[in-house]
């Protein structure tokens, strides 16, 4: 089985990041299984800069490693997390909890997600999340199967197939539209994404396109790709 570096980068302190989801969920994991691999967390601590950034050095430089991008508000909460992704990486290039098989470009402000499409049976995957103290599951329509784009919160990636494709985040999406700008560098040069039925619980239920700075870098992304 391949190593895994769980990568995050934080706002918070090193002290305050003890109490965060993704590293409560590492410290979970048993150490000394010899069915778990050695797995790695690298939190990036009081971050200010992009995550594109900051992602495109961790490919660089953990070649060694498969690596999972995800955000520090969410809990990992299964025990098989690397098996599975072991089997997803056979077929396929880039992982996500969440995606789509169809990228709705025709609206006005874009994400990967769209409710039509979702009705539709484009969509991929299920994150559990947990607003105002209560948990609820987002199905978003059958795992492993090829997609256009997923969600940014947790993308898994062997970092030696993307610098072989000249694969890259762009520095311009520094938090916004990183994800879905990644998963069309990646789909031009024909990698292939897929989700995986990892169990997972979010802090968040997503509500940065409410945000201007979501509203301006909409604009970048549909002018660098002429939409």
């Amino acid at each position: 089985m391949s190593d895994y570096l769980i990568f995050t980068a934080t706002e918070k302190s090193n002290n305050n990041f003890l109490t965060t989801p993704i590293y409560q969920s590492m410290v979970r994991l048993p150490k000394e299984d010899p069915f778990i691999p050695h797995n790695t967390l690298i939190p990036i601590y009081n971050n200010k800069k992009s995550l594109s950034q900051l992602y495109n050095e961790a490919i660089k430089r953990y070649t060694h490693y498969n690596i999972i991008f995800c955000h520090d508000d969410l809990y990992i909460e299964d025990a098989f997390v690397f098996d599975k992704l072991e089997e997803a990486f056979k077929t396929h290039d880039i992982i996500g909890l969440a995606g789509t098989e169809k990228v709705n470009y025709n609206k006005d402000i874009l994400s990967w997600f769209d409710q039509e499409y979702i009705k539709k049976g484009l969509g991929s995957g299920l994150v559990n999340h947990l607003h105002e103290g209560k948990r609820f599951p987002s199905y978003y329509g059958e795992f492993g199967k090829d997609l256009e784009a997923i969600d940014g919160l947790f993308m898994a990636v062997n970092p030696k197939k993307l610098i072989e494709n000249d694969v890259f985040f762009d520095p311009q999406f520094d938090f916004h539209f990183y994800d879905l700008d990644f998963c069309k560098t990646a789909k031009k040069k024909e990698l292939k994404i897929t989700t995986s039925p990892i169990n997972t619980l979010h802090l968040s239920i997503g509500e940065g396109v409410l945000k201007e700075k979501y509203k301006k870098l909409n604009q970048k992304f549909k002018e660098k790709w002429g939409l």
